[in-house]
């Protein structure tokens, strides 16, 4: 019995079958039955090991299953994909940048999601600030954003404020009807402002930080916060021109109307009478800028004109009848304008123009001209944050050529040297280019 109770460590497996056969023989004979067993008791045992062996293998195979890919993704790089979020109005891609591995442990998906907001917001605020946005057909370029509208979308107009979000006055197609929309900024829809057309009256104007817009709609003026909620409404013809904190300024749409300008505090209801004419405000609500035709003039030529808000009757008249300003430069330095020569449905603010830009302070044109070689002929012009440079989106054919204008984006300095942005193209009316430089 002590050999059946051997101890596997202590002798070769020979030792053991030997030992084995010893025991079995010894027992075999007080049994009456014919024949060696011990040579099948013996396989059978030798089958046993195999299976606990393979039992073995298997479970080391499976081990090493799962363990090879952890340690193999251990020391991989999970590629990152470009970001991509589409909305109902538009979708949005950035340039993809390179991925690094994680160094701070693993966030929840709560935490992650907020980081991912955040980030997305600062760096939105980061592009808005730039005054080189534009639109090409159905697209819009903002920063390093291209964000892709709904197929078939001509822009009039529109605007990058404060936190990334985008006022676009739009149609899709030429003769489409037209949109008015505050879009976050991936190009979804947040509000859509009714009723909206292009005309006499229909004007928009978003404030300095973007948190507010003023649109009237030739009977009515109504402040919106650019989330969508109505802050105040006015019955008021009048087209409006600008919003300063809680300041709004309208006039009459035709620069040839003697009708007063209206300043009109919508917090108090509060309002006040200004000259005639306003068609701009500084960004520190302190100096405006109009168009007028002054009795003592002749009446074929009016003025533009610049006053402070504080002293209206003060002003500073420049007769040069072909310039009516439309905004002040970020910083108030310059005044951009010029004179519509097709104004199609959009009136001065979306039709070919004579474009110009001139000094406030001492009412000097610095680009453009009434005629001649100087004229910069165009749909819409941005000077730059620091007033170094402009954006312009300019006609390259000449005014008598009837066939549909070819359009190109440049970027220029004040002495006319100009470095193209984008291609020159046709654009899809004689009214509207191709390029829409932003507000």
């Amino acid at each position: 019995m002590s050999d059946l109770n051997h101890n596997p460590q202590t002798g070769s497996d020979a030792d053991l079958e030997s030992a084995f056969r010893t025991a079995l023989k010894g027992r075999a004979a007080g049994v009456a039955a014919p024949g060696d067993f011990a040579p099948l008791a013996i396989a059978r045992r030798r089958r046993d090991q195999r299976a606990k062996g393979a039992i073995g293998a298997v479970a080391f195979t499976a081990v090493l299953a799962l363990a090879v890919p952890a340690l193999a993704s251990g020391d991989r790089e999970v590629p990152v994909l470009p970001a991509s979020t589409s909305g109902a109005t538009g979708s949005v891609t950035t340039d993809p940048t390179p991925s690094t591995p994680p160094t701070t442990p693993p966030t929840t998906t709560a935490t992650t999601t907020a980081t991912a907001a955040a980030e997305s917001t600062k760096s939105a605020q980061k592009q808005a600030s730039s005054a080189s946005s534009w639109a090409a057909g159905d697209r819009l370029h903002v920063g390093d954003r291209t964000i892709q509208l709904e197929p078939g979308t001509v822009v009039a107009s529109f605007a990058v404020v404060d936190g990334g979000r985008i006022i676009l006055d739009s149609s899709v197609g030429v003769d489409g009807p037209a949109e008015l929309e505050v879009l976050d900024p991936t190009g979804r829809t947040l509000t859509s402002i009714e009723p909206w057309e292009r005309g006499p009256g229909f004007a928009w104007s978003a404030s300095p930080d973007g948190a507010k817009l003023l649109v009237s709609d030739g009977a009515s003026l109504t402040i919106y916060a650019t989330d969508g909620r109505k802050l105040a409404t006015r019955p008021d013809a009048r087209a409006a021109q600008a919003i300063v904190g809680g300041l709004a300024y309208a006039s009459a749409p035709a620069a040839s109307s003697t009708e007063p300008s209206l300043e009109w505090n919508y917090l108090t209801d509060e309002v006040r009478e200004l000259p005639p004419g306003l068609r701009a405000v500084t960004q520190d609500g302190q100096r405006a800028a109009g168009y007028q035709i002054p009795p003592t003039k002749d009446g074929a030529k009016g003025c533009w004109v610049t006053y402070q808000l504080a002293s209206p009757e003060d002003r500073d008249e420049h007769c040069v009848g072909w310039f009516f300003p439309m905004r002040f430069s970020e910083q108030g330095t310059y005044l951009i304008g010029g004179s519509s020569f097709d104004d199609g449905r959009g009136g001065l603010g979306n039709g070919v123009k004579n474009l110009a830009v001139v000094r406030v302070s001492d009412g000097s044109v610095v680009v453009g001209a009434e005629s001649g070689d100087d004229q910069l002929l165009g749909w819409s012009l941005q000077v730059s944050a620091d007033e170094t440079s402009f954006l312009v989106s300019r006609r390259t054919t000449p005014l008598s050529d009837e066939r549909v204008p070819n359009n190109t984006l440049a970027r220029c300095t004040f002495d006319a040297q100009c470095d193209e942005v984008a291609p020159e193209q046709q654009g899809p009316r004689t009214w509207l280019g191709h390029y829409t430089v932003a507000r």
